[in-house]
């Protein structure tokens, strides 16, 4: 059995009447452009030199050479332990700020008609 609940028609889709008028007053849309800034940020910063990629590249680099066998292409000295360890932190970091983006993502998406 399936219920018929009222709905409403938008340029986006039929979204459910009751839950758009909730989200109308109470969502702030601000919230998606601060998730626009953060993912600027973070793209910025891993990106940039000594940022997340070079580290992530600089681990391969040491763990091809412990592991593989591979020449030595980084600097000896740098511990490659360490490294893994800045480096998981670094990544927890940013997955808890994504893991925040997810709750004004589920309630725009329980707008959905059929939920």
């Amino acid at each position: 059995m399936t219920t018929n609940k009222p709905t409403t028609s938008t340029p986006f889709g039929e979204l459910d009447s009751a839950a758009l008028q909730e989200a109308s007053q109470t969502f702030d849309t601000g919230q998606l452009l601060r998730m626009v800034d953060e993912l600027d940020a973070f793209v910025h910063l891993a990106r940039q030199e000594g940022g997340l990629r070079d580290g992530l590249l600089r681990l391969h680099s040491m763990a091809q050479t412990v592991l593989v066998g591979a020449g030595l292409s980084t600097p000896a000295g740098d511990s490659l332990v360490e490294l893994a360890c800045e480096l998981e932190s670094d990544i927890r970091e940013t997955v808890e700020v994504l893991n925040g983006w997810l709750p004004p993502l589920t309630l725009l998406q329980n707008l959905n008609e059929r939920t």
